[in-house]
C-alpha cells in the first residue's frame, strides 16, 4: 500500500512538474528592470542612410513597430517595410533574419531597432 501511494503521488507530482506554475505567460522575456512601458527610437544606415525604428513596449513586451523606411529605395523597403514589424513584435526581439532582396535594408532595421532597445533603462546588451 504504502508503495503504490509513493509511485502515485510521485506521478501526481512530475504531472505538476511538467505543467509548470500554471500562469498565463507570453514566453517572451520581458525588455528592461523593471519590465519597461513607454516607445523608444533608434536610427541606423540601411541601404541608404536613415532607416528609423519606433518601438512601443507594455511591461517590457514589444507590442507596436513603426519604420520609417522613406529614405531607402523603393524596392529595397517595401517588403522589410511589410514583414519586419510583425517579426518584431513576434519575436519580441529587433534580430530579425535578414528578408530576401534587402539585405542592407534587414541590417538597417535590426540595427536601428538594437539602438532603440539599448535605450531602455536597465538594458545594456541586446543579445546580437
Amino acid at each position: 500500500m504504502k508503495r503504490f501511494l509513493l509511485i502515485a503521488f510521485s506521478i501526481i507530482f512530475v504531472m505538476f512538474m511538467l505543467m509548470g506554475c500554471g500562469g498565463r505567460s507570453s514566453g517572451k522575456t520581458p525588455w528592461g528592470n523593471p519590465p519597461f512601458s513607454g516607445t523608444v527610437s533608434g536610427t541606423a544606415r540601411g541601404h541608404s542612410p536613415g532607416v528609423e525604428v519606433t518601438l512601443t513596449l507594455v511591461n517590457g513586451i514589444i507590442t507596436e513597430v513603426e519604420l520609417n523606411l522613406s529614405r531607402e529605395t523603393a524596392a529595397f523597403a517595401r517588403t522589410p517595410g511589410r514583414e519586419a514589424p510583425g517579426l518584431i513584435i513576434e519575436m519580441n526581439s529587433t534580430n530579425i533574419d535578414t528578408i530576401a532582396g534587402a539585405t542592407e535594408t534587414s541590417d538597417g532595421i535590426r540595427e536601428a531597432g538594437k539602438q532603440a532597445l539599448l535605450k531602455i533603462p536597465g538594458v545594456t546588451d541586446v543579445g546580437y
